[in-house]
């Protein structure tokens, strides 16, 4: 269906409440959407938000963890749920959690009201422009990693949280990587070149680093935010954890309104 539509580009829409398994790997051409009929992502049913209650969705990609869907320049994934083949619900932590959901491979990017679990990486983002993630939850070991981008960047309301484990049914609560509601990764990961890289509204809960800058230059958080477990028997920090770490040669990295909780 995407192929059909030419270099002219174009929309596929995918049925709310149909699933559909991505056993290869899937590129979106330039100029196309993949348009879902998701727009509040998260929890469908009254109370918590539960993993069981979310794999009922449909607008659904199952994503093989050895492939990947791929983004050419302009294309777009909109209200999709996408989770990693052979997940259940829940899982009891991320030790199975493995490969890359998205993957860009132009400029101008976009993925909007979607919600990613389950992967190694839910996103990354080289050598390429103006990438846009706006309402984008999910829940990875890492979450969404933009390198080397040359012009502006947005990172807009999305949400990172153990969205997978949450009811877990023999939880670990011991502070590790066994522990349902810790990532040992990184949240949002900006290296190289950030070039104005703007973050605003963001948040994540339980990575080992929650926002990281590596080397980057010019980077902007407005109101975000970082979470994660406390020990047993402690208020305080989580020992080993991040929740802004800016490193290497990265300057003009500017925060604005930003909060870390739990975190060293």
């Amino acid at each position: 269906a995407l192929v059909s539509l030419g270099a002219t580009g174009g929309t596929v829409v995918i049925d709310q409440s149909k699933k559909y398994l991505i056993d290869n790997n899937l590129t979106v051409p330039a100029g196309c959407a993949i348009l879902g009929g998701l727009q509040i992502v998260g929890n469908p049913s009254a109370g918590n938000s539960t993993a069981s209650a979310i794999w009922n969705y449909g607008s659904c990609l199952i994503v093989n963890s050895s492939k990947t869907i791929t983004l050419n320049g302009s294309a777009s994934i909109v209200g999709c749920l996408v989770l990693r083949k052979g997940m259940v619900a829940p899982e009891n932590d991320a030790s199975a959690y493995a490969g890359t959901a998205i993957t860009a491979a132009g400029d101008d990017v976009l993925l909007r009201y979607c919600l990613i679990i389950g992967f190694n990486k839910l996103f990354s983002s080289t050598n390429f422009q103006r990438t846009v993630l706006d309402h984008v939850q999910g829940d990875g070991v890492n979450g969404f990693e933009i390198i080397n981008a040359l012009d502006v960047p947005k990172l807009t309301n999305c949400h990172l949280w153990p969205f997978g484990t949450i009811d877990a049914t023999t939880p670990v609560t011991t502070f590790g990587s066994g522990n349902y509601l810790h990532r040992t990764g990184k949240g949002y990961f900006v290296q190289t070149v950030g070039d104005q890289l703007r973050m605003t509204n963001c948040f994540d809960y339980g990575h080992t680093e929650a926002f990281r800058v590596d080397n980057a230059n010019n980077v902007t958080f407005t109101a975000c935010h970082a979470d994660d477990i406390s020990q047993v028997g402690s208020p305080y920090a989580v020992a080993g954890t991040l929740g802004f770490y800016v490193t290497g040669s990265s300057n003009e990295t500017l925060f604005l309104g930003c909060q870390s909780l739990a975190k060293e």
